[in-house]
């Protein structure tokens, strides 16, 4: 699989893409997505013993960044409903401070009258 960054891509696809990457220069160079299209001519001359065992890494170094990622996602969506759920309590706080404001004003206008 080789790939080729374009300008098509989405920010999204661009973050995944820089994250990708700077996971696998740390655990497995050659995967690093400017570097798939040249493995090939780079291990060219290898034993098929080689080649399993280079298999074997690369399967390795896939199953750990996908396990990274899953990780990584969970904790994101964890913090995100932890966020949101602030956000609500501290808007209803505030949300209700002001309507008893409101009725508290209402009130002392009524009082008047």
């Amino acid at each position: 699989m080789t790939h080729t960054p374009t300008g098509a891509q989405t920010g999204d696809q661009q973050v995944l893409l820089e994250f990708y990457d700077a996971f696998m220069a740390m655990v497995e160079p050659d995967l690093v997505s400017a570097n798939i299209a040249t493995v090939y001519e780079k291990y060219k001359d290898e034993t098929d013993a080689d080649r399993t065992t280079r298999g074997e890494r690369y399967a390795k170094a896939y199953d750990l960044f996908a396990q990274t990622l899953d990780s990584l996602l969970d904790r994101w969506k964890h913090d995100v409903a932890q966020f949101k759920k602030h956000a609500y309590e501290e808007y209803s706080q505030t949300n209700a401070s002001e309507e008893k404001g409101r009725l508290q004003q209402i009130d002392t206008e009524l009082q008047q009258s």
